[in-house]
């Protein structure tokens, strides 16, 4: 078995134990059924998966926004009187024009098919749809009887 000089407040995710001389081991420990794994030397320079921190930049500071200096207040809390679009990018300004222009629009029920039109002229383009559809049917009816005559 190795010798044991673990340095202190040396607390890894995944056990790995320092040594004093500068080695590292796992240390023993007994599997669920009762058999006991022994000590297992470490290769010198060799960090686990579990050991790894994640790789993190400036701007992800975990909490998911940033305050600038000149912010005063509860961070994340605006109140509905201010408007957020100073700190937003270009493409985001453009993204919150364009709802709004959508937004408007829908507001304001500019489409013209859904405006309604007078009952007289309602009436006079089904009268039309109806004597149209009564031509139509004619002029099938009679290429079926000079087909059938032909044959």
């Amino acid at each position: 078995m190795l010798k044991i000089d673990i340095q202190k407040n040396d607390k890894r995710a995944s056990g790995i134990k320092s040594l004093q001389d500068g080695s590292s081991i796992i240390p023993s420990s007994v599997r669920p059924d009762g058999s006991i794994r022994s000590e297992r030397k470490v290769r010198p320079g060799y960090v686990p998966p579990e050991d790894i921190s994640v790789y993190r930049t400036v701007h992800h500071d975990g909490s998911g926004q940033r305050m600038s200096r000149n912010e005063i207040g509860t961070p994340g809390y605006r109140s509905p009187g201010t408007t957020v679009s100073s700190n937003l990018s270009k493409s985001a300004k453009k993204r919150a024009k364009k709802k709004e222009k959508i937004q408007n629009l829908k507001n304001d029920n500019v489409f013209p098919e859904s405006k309604t039109k007078d009952s007289d002229s309602v009436i006079d383009d089904i009268e039309k749809r109806m004597i149209n559809f009564k031509i139509k049917e004619t002029q099938k009816f009679e290429t079926c009887s000079k087909n059938e005559n032909a044959s």
